[in-house]
């Protein structure tokens, strides 16, 4: 670790991304990470660590939890996106067509 004995590295950065909660100080037009990193891999703590951080979750059980953010997201994305839809809310629908275009259908 370049910084010393608390530099978690990449996997830190991560984490502390994992555990935060946006605020009146972040913009909502900032992108957001991958679902991967929406995942803590330790243990938040106030103060400073020392050494190898704990793993909170095992490998596999972080890759299922991977499947379910990214559906959540994607459901989440998509509920916005209805709802920010012109009209009656309940008659629209987004689709997103073969060629990846985003459409709205009427149902």
């Amino acid at each position: 670790k370049e910084f010393g004995g608390t530099d978690l590295g990449a996997d830190g950065i991560e984490n502390f991304m994992a555990h935060h909660r946006c605020g009146r100080f972040c913009s909502p037009s900032w992108k957001m990470p991958p679902a991967k990193q929406l995942i803590p891999k330790f243990e938040a703590v106030c103060g400073t660590t020392f050494g190898e951080a704990a793993a909170l979750f095992s490998d596999e059980e972080r890759k299922d939890l991977e499947i379910k953010v990214k559906k959540e997201m994607r459901i989440s994305i998509r509920k916005l996106w209805e709802n920010a839809l012109p009209g009656d809310k309940n008659k629209n629908q987004i689709v997103i067509n073969k060629s990846k275009k985003v459409e709205k259908k009427t149902r």
